[in-house]
């Protein structure tokens, strides 16, 4: 009498199956970041590097560097935080930069200007040989950065005005501890952001009355004012006021000063109204 080696044969699978899945699981590498939506930032295994995603699917690897070149002023807020201003051998547009420990090492020479406007000294970035080129991803510096990739520089593109929750501009935070190496304080600092700012949310939550807000100015004949689901509606409505252009499916609306006046006639707030201090200004 034959026997059937078919359920022994299923039940070999199923296990191999079962321990591949297993084996799998065990090596998925998670997303380093919580709340950042237009990156992915994964740890490499067994290695000292990370890997970072773009949007558009571009990547480059990471680790700990002992100097850069920021070509962003958006950069400074988190350099300021990890107290890291010597790593930082080269800016652009010094003019623009309200940091006062970067203007002072400026000013003493230990951080060289490499550009003004759009325009990038290469040759000035040969010279001071950083690790790293940080930078927004601007069209009309492409060419140039183009140009520096092919000369072997690594370019980390910073585009946090991309994203639409505060907490997330908040963690590239993360981003910098990394590159700093140091990730211990960056984690920290972050965590007690992350908490302040979500105890404040469920306190702002409890408000029965929404003050109403609206935001912005005219430029030209033109007032520009932030969507529905933006950073600044955002930001608006987890602090407990009624942003009046909260339903707009829009990022960025385009109005006349008549369409604003009609619904902000009587709002209670106006916010973001640039460096003008009084009526007769406006």
């Amino acid at each position: 009498m034959k026997k059937s080696y078919f359920p022994i044969l299923v039940i070999f699978f199923v296990f191999i199956g079962c321990q591949k899945n297993k084996t799998n699981t065990k090596n998925q590498i998670s997303n380093e970041f919580t709340y950042i939506k237009s990156l992915k930032l994964t740890k490499k295994s067994n290695s000292d590097f990370y890997h970072l995603i773009y949007p558009n699917q571009t990547s480059i690897d990471i680790k700990p560097i002992k100097s850069c070149i920021v070509l962003s002023a958006a950069v400074y807020g988190y350099i300021d935080l990890l107290k890291a201003h010597h790593f930082v051998k080269g800016v652009d547009n010094p003019n623009y930069i309200y940091n006062k420990t970067i203007g002072l090492r400026i000013k003493n020479g230990l951080i060289k200007t490499v550009g003004v406007g759009n325009l990038i000294a290469i040759e000035k970035i040969i010279q001071l040989k950083p690790d790293l080129i940080i930078a927004s991803s601007s069209p009309t510096q492409k060419k140039q950065h183009d140009l520096l990739k092919k000369m072997g520089f690594t370019i980390l593109y910073i585009d946090e005005y991309k994203e639409q929750m505060p907490l997330a501009r908040a963690e590239y935070l993360k981003l910098f501890g990394i590159l700093f190496n140091k990730k211990n304080e960056s984690d920290s600092i972050f965590n007690l952001v992350e908490k302040n700012y979500n105890q404040l949310k469920v306190k702002a939550k409890k408000i029965n009355h929404k003050p109403s807000v609206f935001v912005g100015i005219m430029y030209g004949d033109t007032w520009f004012l932030s969507g529905g689901n933006t950073y600044v509606s955002n930001l608006i409505k987890d602090a407990g006021f009624d942003y009046l252009w909260k339903d707009s499916k829009k990022e960025v609306n385009l109005l006349s000063f008549e369409e604003v006046f009609r619904l902000a006639k009587n709002a209670e707030f106006w916010l973001n109204i640039s460096d003008i201090q009084t009526k007769k200004q406006l």
